[in-house]
Formats: structure tokens, C-alpha cells, sequence
């Protein structure tokens, strides 16, 4: 799934493939070399710029060399590279601009290109070898993110070699789909593998000059390390989520792994910086029933490692689709009431949970159904803390599920409060992802929730304010409704009752007129867009 995000552009609505001007822009990597040497051709296209010397005829595959880069030394690296080829007229591309460089290194990239900024072409091993031990020297020192589906030269160092085609092949597979393919020594093509995993092919010789490095690569796995995973549970550019086993006492546990420099957020951070942010959070948090106990953090094999309590239960969109009539068609139609009953008790779990943080001094950060467990007995266990932050005014948001992340001007706590309102609504008709197309979207998916749940009703007050649900015969306080704003989402905070993205929360109450309603709750009500 994850090779579609190229044509989710995060400034658009649509899906549509991503704009490539042919000039060198203001932030082109290649801007700084605008002349390009004689005879030499210089071609971009929508991720590289490849430097081709005259006369000079490459194999159609074989052993090549990565580069590996951050944002803040890519120039710098670049303009080594280019300065030691070009003179020595070998065959090299780079990464075109910022842009696509971020793209294939954010959280979500595709983890076998992710590093990849700079691929330099050797005409034979021999050839590889200079390569490697020259621009070694040159570079040694260099940080960049480790190539997961190549072979390191050494450590300290960001150069990496895979063996793989030189001159693009493609056929299509049965599915339709565009299979890049290399030679056999049978001169059959076959697949050009490049998955997150070093797997030269078995035909292909391992050159003399790499005998070191794969050595100790065999030679680097984790010691006196006391987890062993038993079972992927997720994978990102940023590392891997697993079931594990605590060898000291048999228990099951939860292991989260970071990579250096690689899985970027909106900020820049990197994973490691994440999971740096969630041990915080569950120290700050320690004690709370609805927060995993920290079990262990430590760093391995240079990758880092967070170990927690394992929660057993299952996540809140999966019980939306096994409980919610209008996603489980299998449902009869009474069963929205009694849905709508447990969605409410959720929902209140939810809200005590967040203020808990807050009081803390913590704000989740990326709050939506994914990020939340529902136990056997219908409590909530929030999981996924590398996007939570100190609870200051300042703090913004960065990273989000599409449909909960909150426009760019909401931060600190708030953050929370407005993903807490698309929630109530989620639980209900989980295409809150429609927001940002119209304000009256909110409108629309509001009377589908009341057309088919027996959702609490409001009634206006002298105020002008709207009440809140009733619980045993009490009226409710509830915040002013929220303006419009340029943005046209900032409304939608009226389903978490909030007066402005700064608000204090929770306000005092303030004097609503009572009515009766079929569902009770503190903390639910579907206020009407002004």
C-alpha cells in the first residue's frame, strides 16, 4: 500500500501523480553544479538527476554503490561525490530536490530506497573496489540512514553496494503490476530484488573487496539482549513493532524499534527521536490504567528498542466493524442502540484517559482508532506514544491520522480536544477523512449519526449556547460552540465542546435547559454547525 502515498499529496484533495518541473528550482540539489561538464548529459526526472560521462558504455547490471545522506549534509555529500566523479568520469545520479528526498525517507517511505541519495555506477569489481575504498576516505564520518537492503562497506561510513540492474528492465507480473528484472547467467530475466533485506542473488559472486563487510554484517546481531520477537506486528521506514517474549520470565511483551535518522515526520524528527518522546511519555505516565507499563529501553545493534507491557485486546476500528450496524451489514437494525450505548461508555473512557494526561502535563498527539485498545472488559488502553509532547500552549502536532489530525494552528492540548470531537463522530460514521472537503461535510455526517443512532438530543438556551446531554435527569455543562474560521475546520471542535483552539478544558458549567434523551453520557452530544 504504502508505494500509493507518492500520489497522496498532503496540499491536495486528490490522488494524482506529483508535479515535476525539468528545471533546476531553488532548492535542486543539482543547482550548485548549473554547468554541467562537456559532453557530459545530465537528464531529471521525477526523483533522480543522472550525471552521464561521455563514452562511457556501463554494464547492464552488477555491483553499485549507495550513498547515503541526511537532509541537513545531502549538499554536502553531493557535492563530494560530484567532485570526485566527475573528474574520473564516472556514471552517478543523486536525489533531484528536498522534496523527494523527504518523501522517500519520511515515516511511511518505502524501506528498501530509504537513504538511498546518491547510486554511483562501477564498470567491474575491480573498478568497485577503488570506488569504494577512495570515496570511503572521502566520506568516512558522513551520518546517513542505514540501507536496509544493502550491504554496508564499513562502519562509520555511508556508502552501501547491492547487486542490481544498471539500465532499467521491466516486465509485468500477473497482477498487472511493473516487476523490475535483471539477467540470470541463463540470460532469462528475472526479478531485481529490493525488499528491506540484503539478498544478492545466489548466481551472483561476491567480490573480494566486500569479504569484510558481510562479515561483519553475519557478525552484527543483538548480544545479552533479553526479548525475543516471536511475532511482526508492524513495519515502517522507522523500524518494526513486535509481539515478544521476555526470556527472564516467559512473559509476552510489547517491542518497538527505531532506526536512526530514518522515518521522518512533518518536523524533521527521526524514529529515534519518537520513541524518545513515547519512554517520556510513559514515565510521565507511569501508574494510569489506561497507559502500558515500561518494561525496558535500551539501544542494540545501533538500532534503539522500547520494551512495554503487553496489552491484550483488540483496536477500536476493528470493534467499530464488528459492532457498528451501518459497517457490519451482518448487524440486524436494532442492534444501534445497544451500539450506540458501548460507543458512548468508550467515549468516556476515552475523555477520562486524555484529561489524565493532560493533567500530567502530557498530550497524545495522535489520537484516532487505530491508537486505541478495547480489553474484553471494555476498558481502553491508549498504545502509540512517539507522537505525545509536553502540554504547552506552543507544542504542535507531528504526525496524524488522516481525518483526526487537527488544522495547523491548533497545539498543545487542544491538539487532543480536537481529535477527541472527530472521534464522537468517528465511532458513529467514521468518514470524518471528508472534513477538509466542506464544512457542510460535518453537517451531512452528523444527521447521518442522529438518522440512525439514537444519539442525545440538544436544545437551545436563552444563552444562545446548546445543551448537553442529560444523565440521570441532571443537566450537563457545555462549552460555547466554537466559530468559524478561515480554515473551516476549526468548528468541528464543537463536537469536543471547546470554545477556540486555546480554550481551558474542561470550562465551568454553565446553566442549560434539561431534556430527556434514550442514551445518556457526560461527554457526548452532536452540536449543529452554525
Amino acid at each position: 500500500m504504502l508505494q500509493y502515498l507518492t500520489y497522496c499529496q498532503p496540499d491536495g484533495l486528490f490522488y494524482d501523480k506529483p508535479a515535476v518541473s525539468e528545471d533546476s528550482a531553488t532548492d535542486a540539489f543539482g543547482a550548485a553544479f548549473a554547468t554541467v561538464p562537456e559532453h557530459w548529459r545530465r537528464e531529471t526526472n521525477a526523483d533522480w538527476t543522472v550525471m552521464m560521462p561521455p563514452a562511457v558504455d556501463l554494464p547492464l547490471q552488477g555491483w553499485k554503490i549507495h550513498v547515503s545522506a541526511t537532509m541537513e549534509n545531502a549538499r554536502a555529500v553531493l557535492e563530494a561525490v560530484w567532485n570526485y566523479c566527475v573528474p574520473r568520469e564516472v556514471t552517478f545520479k543523486y536525489l533531484r530536490d528536498t522534496r523527494v528526498m523527504f518523501r522517500r525517507n519520511n515515516k511511511y517511505g518505502d524501506r528498501s530506497a530509504s537513504g538511498k541519495f546518491i547510486t554511483v555506477y562501477p564498470l567491474d569489481d575491480e573498478h568497485l573496489a577503488t570506488l569504494l575504498q577512495e570515496l570511503g576516505d572521502l566520506l568516512d564520518g558522513s551520518k546517513g540512514p542505514y540501507i536496509l537492503s544493502d550491504l554496508r562497506w564499513r562502519a562509520g561510513c555511508p556508502l552501501y553496494v547491492r547487486y542490481g540492474g544498471f539500465v532499467e528492465r521491466t516486465v509485468r507480473n500477473e497482477a498487472g503490476a511493473l516487476v523490475h528484472c535483471i539477467s540470470d547467467p541463463d540470460g532469462n530475466l528475472v526479478p531485481d530484488h529490493r525488499g528491506p533485506g540484503f539478498r544478492p542473488p545466489a548466481w551472483a559472486p561476491m567480490p573480494a573487496c566486500l569479504t569484510d563487510s558481510l562479515a561483519a554484517r553475519n557478525a552484527g546481531t543483538l548480544r545479552d539482549f533479553p526479548f525475543r520477537a516471536t511475532r511482526a506486528l508492524h513495519f515502517s521506514n522507522g523500524g518494526g513493532v513486535y509481539e515478544a517474549t521476555d526470556t527472564r520470565d516467559g512473559s509476552t511483551v510489547l517491542l518497538k524499534e527505531a532506526r536512526p535518522l530514518a522515518g521522518l515526520d512533518d518536523t524533521g524528527a527521526d524514529a529515534v527521536a519518537r520513541l524518545e518522546r513515547e519512554h517520556w511519555a510513559l514515565e510521565r505516565l507511569a501508574g494510569l490504567p489506561r497507559t502500558p507499563r515500561l518494561i525496558d529501553y535500551r539501544i542494540g545493534s545501533e538500532h534503539y528498542f522500547l520494551t512495554r507491557e503487553y496489552v491484550a485486546g483488540s483496536g477500536l476500528f476493528k470493534e467499530m466493524e464488528k459492532r457498528n450496524p451501518l459497517l457490519n451489514q451482518d448487524l440486524p437494525a436494532d442492534e444501534a442502540t445497544p451500539y450506540a450505548r458501548w460507543a458512548l461508555r468508550i467515549l468516556d473512557e476515552i475523555e477520562a484517559g486524555v484529561q489524565e494526561m493532560h493533567e500530567r502535563g502530557v498530550v497524545f498527539g495522535d489520537l484516532h482508532p487505530s491508537n486505541v485498545l478495547v480489553r474484553d472488559d471494555d476498558s481502553i488502553a491508549f498504545i502509540d506514544y512517539e507522537a505525545s509532547s509536553e502540554a504547552r500552549a506552543d507544542a504542535r502536532q507531528s504526525i496524524g491520522a488522516p481525518g483526526f489530525r487537527a488544522p495547523t494552528d491548533y497545539c498543545g492540548p487542544a491538539v487532543d480536544r480536537y481529535a477527541l470531537g472527530c472521534l464522537r463522530l468517528a465511532l458513529f460514521v467514521p468518514m470524518t477523512v471528508m472534513f477538509p472537503w466542506s464544512t457542510r461535510k460535518i453537517d451531512q455526517l452528523i444527521d447521518v449519526a442522529r438518522r440512525h443512532f439514537p444519539c442525545p438530543k440538544t436544545s437551545p438556551t436563552a444563552s444562545g449556547t446548546t445543551s448537553a446531554p442529560v444523565s440521570a435527569g441532571r443537566a450537563q455543562p457545555l462549552h460555547p460552540p466554537c466559530p468559524r474560521s478561515s480554515p473551516g475546520l476549526r468548528h468541528v471542535c464543537r463536537l469536543c465542546a471547546v470554545r477556540s483552539p486555546t480554550a481551558s478544558w474542561p470550562a465551568p458549567p454553565q446553566t442549560v435547559r434539561t431534556v430527556s434523551t434514550p442514551v445518556t453520557s457526560s461527554s457526548f452530544s452532536y452540536p449543529r454547525a452554525a
